[in-house]
């Protein structure tokens, strides 16, 4: 029991299901010239004989739960219970990339793994083409008994949800909260908040070293150093991505250097430890042992901006002489302005600044993020990408609660989609959510769906991405317990109006500022944007002229 290598007892599950359903079982070892046929049905035996077959295992279940009514009774939609199978299915083929596994699932099928012992080909047949090209390797670590291996997908392809990370401990599905901090603490200042990243790790260690009975299921474990394995993990995550973000670099020479040759250089000159190129060196000696490229590339773009963020060192600074000079605060510098809002103003306060911005004097911007208006006694602050965000979001509202539904657009081409077989069903039992949303999407074969159209009035620059972020929502928010579905659709639309509006740096012209304010004072409620963040700051005179110390 101190080392358990296998995840069960053999055949535990199998007599269990024959039990309560009709099993047909066609086995044959490679070495066998015939094969096994055995028919359970309700517990009893129906056949055995010889077949002939494929080396392999098939195993057909039928009617589950027939002989037990009040069982049945429990079951999910067929959709449903099929996601569910496909899930463990995945975690099986996730497990053993050396195992093919075909499921198939009312004569269509719905996951096939190759088999070639390449987890990067299980992960393809599983998560689809899209992300299998966005995972970089996970790179080997020599000084530790933890020993993990796996893929980690790019920064960009984070998800909404943690859906999409796969931990494994000496072949064991497991869930570890220990393992997803490790890998998400490696992410640290490439990802947004609110993202996660998609991974498969396999973690091998010494079975006395993990405790696999702490769970009925063996979901979780126990591991004899958590913080060994908390460091292993996430020194693999963070060194795997710095290598894979960091791009290759080329010595490159100078261009009066080369025209040289032998017999102009000078003798005495010093020369430099550093590899150069010359006319007779082999263009592999251009690029430094340290950073040279993998023969095998596993990315597909220009990552710069990820690998300048993940070289760029964190300053923590502890006290005020740890700061650089040009960052410290003068002994004679200013008073600072410090203002405290309230979640919402009164009502009184409310119709106040409302009879303010509808009078007020467009008095200019402040860093291209902020309008300024002067009213009498105050002046009032503006955020110009919250106030669009809100305009177009309570737009959207009303034009859902009147046609219950998002109005969508047709594309002129349709855009391929590769999807998961999980997604694959989500698609198919909740069809007429995706269309209330505005997207109209069609099956093209196995894992691949086509977006014919998307919701309109949005800017929706990739249309797969949009379905992508709303499948992923889905995921996360969990659609069966979002009541009618509805709060699902206003998160979406609060996405898509926060990404639609304009952003701050945008710099718009006096009758767009003055639209602007004009669709503000038509909404009920245009202090908040959907998010919570504030719209509008009113600054009385009399604040600011306790402030100057006019009053005191």
């Amino acid at each position: 029991l101190d080392e358990l290598i296998t995840l069960g007892f053999r055949g535990e599950a199998l007599p269990t299901i024959a039990a309560v359903a009709k099993v047909t079982l066609q086995t044959r070892r490679p070495e066998d010239a015939v094969g096994t046929r055995v028919v359970i049905e309700g517990g009893k035996l129906i056949e055995r004989g010889e077949v002939h077959c494929n080396a392999g295992t098939t195993l057909e279940v039928r009617d589950l739960f027939y002989n037990t009514p009040a069982r049945f009774k429990f079951l999910k939609k067929d959709q449903t219970e099929a996601q569910r199978i496909t899930e463990v299915v995945q975690e099986i083929a996730l497990a053993r990339p050396d195992v093919s596994l075909f499921l198939e699932y009312e004569g269509k099928e719905v996951l096939h793994t190759p088999g070639d012992n390449q987890l990067l080909s299980a992960i393809y047949a599983v998560f689809g083409q899209q992300l299998a090209k966005a995972m970089v390797p996970l790179l080997p670590r020599q000084d530790s008994m933890v020993h993990a291996t796996g893929y980690l997908c790019l920064p960009e392809e984070a998800r909404k949800s943690r859906n999409w990370q796969m931990f494994y401990v000496n072949g064991r599905p497991i869930k570890s909260p220990l393992l997803t901090r490790a890998l998400e603490d490696g992410y640290k200042s490439t990802m947004m908040t609110g993202r996660f990243p998609a991974a498969v790790l396999q973690l091998w260690l010494p079975m006395n070293l993990v405790d696999v009975n702490v769970h009925p299921r063996k979901l979780e474990v126990r591991f004899w150093n958590e913080s060994e394995v908390y460091r292993a993990v996430y020194e693999q995550v963070q060194n795997s991505l710095f290598t894979a973000l960091r791009p290759p670099e080329l010595s490159s020479p100078d261009p009066e250097q080369t025209a040289l040759t032998a017999d102009d250089s000078p003798s005495s000159s010093t020369v430099s430890a550093e590899p150069s190129l010359s006319a007779k060196s082999s263009p592999e000696k251009t690029l430094s042992p340290f950073t040279q490229a993998p023969e095998k590339s596993y990315l597909r773009f220009d990552l710069d901006g990820y690998a300048a963020r993940m070289a760029e060192p964190a300053r923590n600074y502890k006290t005020a002489d740890e700061f650089p000079a040009a960052e410290k605060a003068s002994e004679t510098a200013p008073v600072q302005l410090s203002f405290t809002s309230e979640e919402a103003p009164a009502a009184d306060d409310r119709e106040a600044t409302l009879q303010s911005l509808r009078r007020a004097r467009f008095a200019g911007e402040l860093f291209r993020t902020y309008l300024l208006f002067e009213d009498g006694d105050r002046i009032l602050l503006i955020d110009q990408h919250a106030a669009h965000e809100k305009v177009l979001f309570e737009e959207a509202v009303q034009d859902y609660q009147k046609n219950q539904r998002i109005r969508s657009q047709m594309l002129l081409e349709p855009v391929r989609m590769e999807i998961s077989p999980s997604d694959e069903f989500f698609i198919e039992e909740h069809r007429d959510f995706l269309e209330a949303c505005g997207f109209q999407v069609d099956f093209f074969g196995p894992a691949v769906v086509l977006v014919r159209a998307v919701p309109i009035g949005r800017e929706v620059l990739d249309p797969a991405k949009a379905l992508r972020y709303l499948l992923d929502d889905a995921a996360a928010n969990g659609i069966e317990q979002v009541k009618g579905e509805t709060d699902l659709i206003y998160h979406m639309l609060a996405t898509s109006s926060c990404k639609s509006a304009v952003k701050a740096h945008d710099r718009l012209q006096a009758l767009e500022v003055e639209a602007l304010r004009e669709r503000l004072l038509e909404l009920d409620n245009p202090f908040h944007c959907p998010h919570g963040r504030p719209v509008i700051v009113s600054i009385r005179r009399y604040d600011l002229e306790k402030m100057f110390k006019r009053i005191v």
